[in-house]
C-alpha cells in the first residue's frame, strides 16, 4: 500500500494492526465496524459513557493520559486516551466527567493496556480513586522479553509496528484550549498500537514459556509480577 502523507507517522512497514482506519488526517487501513457516530475526540460526559459501554464489551484497552506538572501543587490531568482493536479516542477531562471511566478501569474482564505506566497510574488513582486492574505494561514486558530496559515508546512501535513516530507536538501545552487537530492526532498515537504490541509480547511470553518448560520461571510470571510492582508503587494493593 501506498503511502505518500501523514501528518505525524511515517509508515515504514504495514501490518494491519489496527482494525480500524487508522486515527489520523487520512485513512491508510481497512475498514472495520466500529460503533457509529462516535467521536475521536470527546468532550461530553454522554459521549465517554458510550465509549465506556463500548469498550466494556472488548478484552483489551490501551490507556494513557497526559498532564501538567508545572505551575501547580499535583499533576493536572489534561487528556485521557484510550484505545481498543477497533476505536481510539481522546478524552477532554474539561468537558467529560472522568469518574465515568471508573466502571471500566476495575472491569476485571478488560486488560489495561498501559506504556511506562506508573505516572499514568498515579494520576488516573487520585482522579478516580480506583487502580485499573488488570494492567499490563509494554514497557516491562518488553524488556522482560529481551528489548531494551526502559525501551521508549516510539522504539517499541518502530519495533513491533513499523510504524516511525514523529514528535511534533511532544512539548505542548496539554492544558490550552481549544486543540489543534495535529495535537488530537499526536495524542491518539499513544495508545493505536498498545492493543497490537499488547497481543505480540504476549503470544511471544507464551512461546517462550513453551520452550522453557516447567523446569524454569516462565516470563509470563515475570511480568505479571513486575506489573504487580508498578501497582504498588503507584499506590495500588
Amino acid at each position: 500500500m501506498a503511502v505518500s502523507y501523514c501528518p505525524r507517522s511515517e509508515i515504514i512497514y504495514n501490518k494491519d494492526f489496527h482494525k480500524a482506519s487508522f486515527p489520523f488526517e487520512q485513512s491508510y487501513y481497512i475498514e472495520a465496524p466500529t460503533p457509529k457516530d462516535m467521536p475521536l475526540y470527546i468532550t461530553d460526559t454522554k459521549q465517554l459513557e458510550e465509549f465506556v459501554a463500548f469498550a466494556r464489551t472488548c478484552d483489551v484497552v490501551a490507556i494513557d493520559t497526559e498532564f501538567l506538572r508545572e505551575r501547580c501543587y499535583w499533576a493536572k490531568l489534561c487528556l485521557i486516551q484510550l484505545g481498543t482493536d477497533e476505536r481510539s479516542v481522546v478524552v477532554d477531562p474539561q468537558g467529560a466527567r472522568p469518574l465515568s471511566l471508573r466502571d471500566l478501569m476495575i472491569d476485571t474482564s478488560v486488560v489495561k493496556v498501559f506504556h511506562a505506566a506508573t505516572q499514568d497510574l498515579d494520576i488516573l488513582f487520585h482522579e478516580l480513586d480506583v487502580m485499573p486492574d488488570p494492567i499490563f505494561d509494554t514497557q516491562v514486558a518488553a524488556a522482560l522479553l529481551g528489548q531494551t530496559v526502559q525501551v521508549g515508546y516510539g522504539t517499541l512501535v518502530l519495533n513491533e509496528c513499523g510504524v516511525r513516530l514523529k514528535k511534533a507536538d511532544s512539548f505542548t501545552d496539554w492544558a490550552r484550549r481549544p486543540l489543534s487537530s495535529s495535537q488530537i492526532n499526536y495524542a491518539l498515537e499513544d495508545v493505536v498500537c498498545l492493543p497490537r504490541i499488547y497481543r505480540q509480547l504476549t503470544e511471544r511470553s507464551k512461546r517462550s514459556d513453551a520452550r522453557a518448560g516447567s523446569s524454569t520461571t516462565s516470563r509470563s510470571s515475570s511480568i505479571l509480577r513486575g506489573i504487580g510492582s508498578i501497582r504498588k508503587t503507584a499506590g495500588g494493593t
